[in-house]
């Protein structure tokens, strides 16, 4: 356990808080600006598009594989590997900046760079359920709360900029990020409980590190990543295609920014105070709860006929996306064991990484063949069979105890 003063409780909170912060700012700078940045490299929205598909798709294969590969070695902790991806985002960053003139390389370091900024994401959301499970009195979703203020004031900020800037601001507000996050992540301090437990626990943990194994260890999880992977396709869907959505009820460009603010504000407070909810109404409750409203919103905008229409479901984004973020995280950490969590956290953001490719590839063959009402009708159907699976297969379980010899 951690040996904890109010004084080094409040520093690492900040620490924590900010580890948050800055992630979700590089995480707008190279994810949400990466159309606008390649397309200034001569690139087509078709091949950006199989960019930020393929780096999503294998980040799915990445994430698990970290997962296991973190449960098999006990000697490398969270910590390092979080370090060994900042590192390398922060390496592939800089050198896009070196190479800018040669398309082809931009396009591929771009690719591989998006593969480590997504994996970093549930190693985050891991580390920090280390230090609370290690004692300190802190929550996963009021860091992530302040992530997405983050997130929002840099979309905000540096989409204004770029109106009036070189698009080369992109990758270096990205290389200067990850070089603030990497040196951060120097100054944590070590959670050595988990290590003892896995080092005790050796020789049954390389026996139950295979799929099926976890599954049949923690019953509900399975149907957890189905439901978020079926939820997260249709979320993609809406945020992928939101221009789209907006142009074919008569809404204009200034619009959809408008909209993609409104639902970034929204989630926020929920964020911040979703430990008082969940406290309330259980992290199961939470979940099912979120499913409904993910449920409601796809019913609105495919019923939308103009864009205020649309409003009310950028405005259900607290309730949606705001509550599941946190609660899926949080579920992770109460059901599973110590020594299983690194594999729990990297395999619900692999499905939701999953969700996000398929969303983006099916999404757009239907934009382009049946057009938008195709699309949100998949989109209602998919966050329909979401919210069953998440009602039908999410119970409280029993936490698992890292067996002691």
């Amino acid at each position: 356990m951690l040996q904890l003063t109010k004084g080094y409780t409040d520093r690492l909170k900040q620490q924590l808080n900010l580890l948050q912060g800055i992630y979700w700012v590089a995480f707008c700078s190279i994810s949400g600006f990466a159309t606008v940045f390649l397309l200034t490299k001569g690139l087509s929205s078709s091949t950006i598009g199989i960019i930020i598909a393929s780096a999503s798709l294998i980040s799915v294969f990445a994430q698990f594989a970290t997962g296991f590969i973190l449960d098999r070695f006990v000697n490398l902790t969270v910590k390092k590997v979080l370090l060994g991806y900042a590192g390398a985002t922060t390496v592939l960053n800089a050198l896009i900046l070196l190479v800018q003139s040669y398309t082809v390389i931009v396009a591929l370091l771009y690719c591989v760079s998006l593969v480590f900024l997504f994996n970093v994401q549930p190693l985050i959301t891991t580390l920090v359920y280390q230090y609370i499970n290690s004692g300190l009195n802190t929550t996963f979703s009021f860091s992530r709360g302040i992530g997405s203020l983050t997130y929002a004031l840099t979309s905000f900020f540096l989409g204004k900029w770029l109106d009036a800037h070189s698009s080369l601001s992109v990758p270096v507000l990205s290389t200067t990020t990850m070089v603030v996050l990497f040196i951060l992540l120097l100054t944590l301090p070590k959670v050595n409980s988990l290590k003892k437990n896995r080092q005790e626990d050796e020789g049954k943990r390389a026996k139950e590190t295979s799929l099926g194994e976890v599954f049949r260890k923690y019953p509900t999880m399975l149907g957890l990543l189905v439901g978020l992977c079926c939820i997260f396709i249709f979320h993609t869907v809406v945020n992928v295609f939101l221009p789209q959505m907006i142009d074919n009820v008569g809404g204009k460009n200034t619009q959809v920014g408008y909209a993609i603010a409104l639902a970034a504000f929204c989630e926020i407070p929920i964020m911040l105070s979703f430990q008082r909810i969940e406290a309330r109404f259980t992290v199961q409750n939470t979940l099912k709860i979120s499913g409904v409203f993910f449920f409601i919103r796809s019913l609105i905008y495919y019923f939308a006929g103009t864009f205020l229409m649309f409003l009310p479901a950028q405005l259900l984004q607290s309730f949606s996306f705001a509550l599941i973020t946190p609660a899926y995280a949080h579920y992770v950490n109460e059901i599973m064991a110590e020594e299983d969590q690194v594999k729990g956290q990297t395999f619900v953001m692999a499905a939701v990484t999953l969700g996000n490719v398929v969303g983006s590839l099916v999404g757009g063959q239907l934009v382009q063949n049946l057009g938008v009402s195709a699309m949100l009708l998949f989109g209602v159907l998919l966050s329909f069979v979401g919210m069953l699976v998440l009602f039908y297969t999410v119970k409280k379980e029993p936490k698992q105890n890292t067996p002691s010899n």
